[in-house]
């Protein structure tokens, strides 16, 4: 038998004997980011649904976070954790907690002033319910953060990220809400970080 035979047969016959090798394998275990919570609010009259995920190793920790409140939640939840985790391990950011409110009716909570003018100058039936910007603010800032900060470890230290409706800086010119501002524009989401934010 020439020795290319042999090497052949040889790599067969390895191949045949790992094939019937039993594989091992273990169970697969779920990857779960966060918690989705319901909040029954007085102020918009509706239930409230937010996504909060907590910095890994928060359960054994025993140390508070800064805490980012994203207006458009669902949109943004999953690209605002992987960026905030990412700059977390580069210690570019402090870890922190991440609170994505869902939308229930994107044209009112996130328009300051009502209007059925739209963008071309038409009537336009979408905006019928605009101008709620107010309202969903004082949800925010008087059942939101009283909820997560009852609910979770946290530093007194917030930003708000969300469209430029409804400019999140107005939140922060209430004087209670304690929270910075965060500025969304057309190709990307920059928040605005305080300087003396934890490290």
């Amino acid at each position: 038998m020439s020795s290319n035979l042999k090497r052949i047969m040889l790599a067969l016959l390895i191949i045949l004997v790992s094939a019937t090798m039993p594989v091992q394998s273990t169970e697969p275990t779920p990857v779960t980011i966060g918690q989705r919570v319901t909040i029954q609010s007085a102020i918009l009259k509706e239930e409230r649904h937010v996504i909060i995920a907590t910095p890994p190793g928060y359960e054994t920790s025993g140390i508070s976070y800064p805490v980012l409140y994203l207006t458009d939640g669902a949109g943004d939840f999953y690209h605002a954790y992987g960026v905030a985790r990412n700059y977390a391990n580069y210690r570019i950011l402090p870890s922190m907690i991440i609170v994505a409110i869902e939308n229930t009716n994107r044209n009112r909570d996130l328009t300051p002033t009502h209007t059925r003018k739209g963008f071309m100058g038409d009537d336009a039936d979408y905006l019928k319910d605009s101008g709620g910007a107010d309202r969903f603010l004082d949800f925010i800032e008087k059942e939101l953060f009283p909820y997560v900060e009852n609910n979770y470890r946290t530093l007194p230290f917030r930003v708000l990220s969300g469209p430029r409706r409804p400019r999140p800086r107005s939140l922060c010119g209430r004087p209670s809400s304690g929270a910075a501002a965060g500025r969304e524009g057309p190709c990307q989401r920059v928040p605005c970080w305080h300087p003396a934010a934890p490290g």
